[in-house]
């Protein structure tokens, strides 16, 4: 349970005691120079608190985080915010207003909490602060930005880029979320938030197709459900269904990974083989852009040039069983980054070769990047 300050801070008390002292200022005209507001605000606090010990729940503060649940695929349908008078005679419409801003700021908070989007600090309409009251304004777009904030937690802030009578460009404040968190995670979480809400304010009553299943998994719940599906790969699926589960094992176990074998001649008869994993899109690109040789392993070796230092090479097998040489791209840096994974074994020319024949096979490229 929270203490009474940080339940003040985060129910955000100033916006409510706010809120409740400015609705009633047209009853009470002498509440407009604001004497007796402290005391005011006070009592709120009391109050809220009092509500909050009681019953905590009503606030959701000591409910654990959760993951972003499962989002299932199918259609998404964006709210249709223009009002259309009906059809004349000639079956045209004429554009007669927009939705109540109010009511389109409820629909999209009732939306991402039914998707398990809704930032988990607040969620809450600016609009009504920045005098946006009745009908929304004629906008061009939803503008939706996380940011960091200056103090603490990543804001989201959605504001409305209008035009006024002259034609000059002005943002409409419209909703306000934020979490407290700091993490990478919790940014990409806000952008995915911030992904949802532009869509849905920005579609105009479109119809979008989405056909993935999101879910965000922590490192550990990644793990279980991978060393699931790992085993039932072990049993018998028909072709389709083993393809399907390895491609989600491959998704839960991270980014794809392709064995390679890397030999690297440091002088004269002095070669090394290093046997080591690298994400499969690298190891595409190093096939795609670095020049080839292809020959017998022999002829390959002996070709190896130490003048400007070490040379390395990345191998791979060919379908004919000659080998191919690629250069390794100097933006990888010569795959330092895996240094410490991986084996590798030092000698001259031939106890290299006979490590390479015998102990591991390299990774054979496909034929139409060979062939390209």
């Amino acid at each position: 349970m929270l203490s009474k300050s940080q339940f003040i801070q985060r129910a955000r008390m100033m916006d409510e005691a706010c809120r409740q002292w400015c609705d009633l200022i047209e009853e009470c005209r002498e509440r407009a120079d604001g004497q007796g507001f402290t005391e005011f605000y006070h009592e709120i606090c009391d109050q809220k608190y009092e509500e909050y010990t009681e019953n905590p729940s009503i606030y959701g503060f000591d409910m654990p985080k959760r993951s972003l649940p499962l989002t299932r695929g199918g259609s998404l349908h964006s709210f249709e915010l223009d009002r259309w008078s009906e059809p004349d005679e000639n079956h045209r419409v004429k554009h007669i207003g927009m939705a109540d801003a109010k009511e389109t700021f409820d629909k999209l908070k009732t939306h991402l909490e039914a998707h398990g989007l809704l930032p988990d600090e607040y969620f809450s309409f600016s609009g009504r602060y920045e005098g946006l009251t009745g009908e929304l304004p004629e906008f061009e777009e939803a503008l939706c930005i996380p940011n960091f904030g200056s103090s603490e937690g990543i804001y989201l802030d959605i504001s409305l880029a209008c035009r006024d009578s002259e034609g000059k460009r002005y943002f409409q404040p419209f909703a306000t979320g934020k979490t407290l968190g700091e993490t990478a995670d919790d940014y990409f979480r806000m952008f995915r938030i911030a992904a949802e809400c532009s869509l849905m304010l920005n579609g105009r009553g479109f119809s979008y197709e989405r056909n993935n299943v999101d879910i965000v998994l922590t490192e550990k719940e990644a793990a279980a459900v991978a060393n699931s599906v790992e085993l039932d790969l072990c049993g018998y699926f028909e072709p389709e269904t083993e393809a399907l589960l390895s491609s989600a094992l491959e998704k839960f176990a991270g980014a794809p990974c392709t064995a390679i074998q890397t030999i690297t001649c440091h002088g004269r008869d002095d070669y090394s083989v290093w046997n080591v994993e690298i994400p499969s899109d690298m190891f595409r690109s190093i096939v795609r852009e670095a020049a080839e040789k292809i020959g017998t392993l022999e002829e390959l070796m002996s070709g190896m040039d130490t003048t400007s230092g070490c040379e390395m090479r990345l191998l791979t097998r060919m379908k004919d069983g000659r080998f191919a040489f690629f250069t390794i791209p100097e933006r990888m840096n010569a795959l330092r980054d895996y240094g410490t994974q991986g084996s590798s074994t030092r000698g001259d020319k031939e106890q290299i070769m006979a490590e390479i024949f015998t102990d591991w096979e390299p990774a054979e490229e496909p034929e139409d990047e060979l062939d390209r």
